[in-house]
């Protein structure tokens, strides 16, 4: 059921003395980030917030939980994930090559919609070798 909002309306040229009344829907507010508010949470205790402050606090202790070394299962920290040597950490600072800006160009899959420049996967792989150097610049 749709609530309606009850609106005078001006006179008109053709009826000078009689104001009219008409119902309308209400009017709703629209401004930039509507949508993107959070108007209220529920915390882990349970307990409802509602200002932004206690909003923002609540998701606060929530990350802070959340990435607490401590608080993480023993198994998580003494899985056998791999881990990079020394040289292998050193070369992540190291830039980037030609030869590996090609060698992505030619991993790229054909056939996906184009990134932000609008250039779709197929100009990048029939001109890779025009665009590979002023890339490798930029990259």
């Amino acid at each position: 059921m749709h609530r309606y909002e009850s609106v005078w309306g001006t006179r008109t040229p053709l009826a000078p003395d009689v104001a009219f009344e008409c119902l309308v829907p209400p009017r709703q507010e629209v401004h930039p980030g509507a949508g993107r508010v959070i108007p209220k949470i529920i915390d882990e205790s349970g307990a409802r917030s509602t200002s932004p402050s206690d909003i923002a606090q609540s998701f606060a202790t929530y990350y802070v939980r959340l990435y607490d070394e401590r608080l993480r299962p023993q198994m998580e920290r003494e899985a056998p994930l791999p881990r990079l040597s020394l040289t292998e950490r050193c070369g992540l600072d190291e830039t980037i090559g030609l030869e590996e800006v090609v060698e992505a160009i030619a991993n790229l899959a054909a056939g996906k919609s184009p990134g932000p420049d609008g250039f779709p996967v197929e100009l990048y792989s029939k001109c890779s070798e025009i665009l590979a150097p002023p890339l490798t610049r930029y990259v």
